[in-house]
């Protein structure tokens, strides 16, 4: 058994109004959450939505963006699956377990969650006003195309404190966690899972258009953690033991 934990991650409709992108050949365009400039020091060029290419469409993801977010919108570009990172806070602040007995280790899984939705074919060839945006995907979840799922998970290899030891004495063991977004907030340290990246293609659905958990995710973690998840609203699980095994063959399918 591995001790695991989900979380969901990217835009929602919480955070942004709406779910990222799952295109015709089932490549999902994962949209981080808007962020606050008043937040950072300074702001990196890797935390502009117009920075950063979609891998699914070669497209700049401010395309995905509503235009009153401005014509280069700052986000908060993490977890990263391209590098292997999450940042986060250890609870309560944060959603990262700190208790003995429930902290991830090496080895874990830490597995990201994200509602996704079927767009109009076409419909992301031009940006979009919000109000516009938003009725796309009220009509997508009407039709059942829109669902919660996994997107990728990190395998840990190691879990560092930067409040702890410090952002100079991280930065010369793993200089990557330059990129994650907190390093430039001001009196921002949070804590970083580290570890090997794996992103799943095609996502899989663990939740359908009204919520209800599917027979994948009921596989993965058992029907009675499945329900307490729904409950949740896919927030955040407890931290499960379940066999890796699992997981890994539901990515391979």
């Amino acid at each position: 058994m591995t001790r695991t934990l989900l979380l969901r991650v990217f835009v929602e409709t919480s955070n942004g109004g709406y779910y990222s992108p799952l295109h015709e050949d089932d490549c999902a365009t994962l949209l981080p959450i808007p962020d606050d400039k008043r937040k950072y020091k300074t702001i990196p060029s890797h935390i502009l939505a117009g920075n950063i290419v979609d891998e699914c469409t070669g497209r700049e993801l401010s395309q995905y963006y509503p235009v009153e977010f401005g014509e280069n919108p700052i986000v908060h570009h993490d977890p990263r699956l391209d590098k292997g990172f999450y940042t986060g806070y250890y609870a309560p602040r944060g959603r990262i377990p700190r208790r003995h007995g429930k902290r991830l280790d090496r080895g874990d899984y830490l597995v990201f969650i994200a509602g996704l939705a079927r767009y109009p074919r076409g419909f992301w060839e031009k940006r979009r006003r919000l109000a516009k945006i938003r009725r796309a995907f009220t009509e997508a979840r009407r039709r059942g195309l829109t669902g919660i799922y996994i997107v990728g998970y990190i395998v840990v290899e190691d879990i560092v404190d930067t409040n702890a030891d410090g952002w100079g004495r991280v930065l010369e063991k793993y200089p990557f966690l330059k990129e994650s977004p907190h390093y430039y907030r001001v009196n921002d340290k949070p804590v970083a899972i580290i570890g090997k990246p794996v992103k799943t293609k095609p996502p899989i659905m663990i939740a359908d258009s009204t919520g209800s958990p599917t027979i994948m995710l009921t596989e993965l973690i058992g029907r009675e953690n499945a329900l307490k998840l729904a409950k949740n609203h896919y927030r955040k699980s407890r931290v499960l033991n379940i066999e890796p095994y699992i997981l890994e063959k539901l990515v391979k399918q």
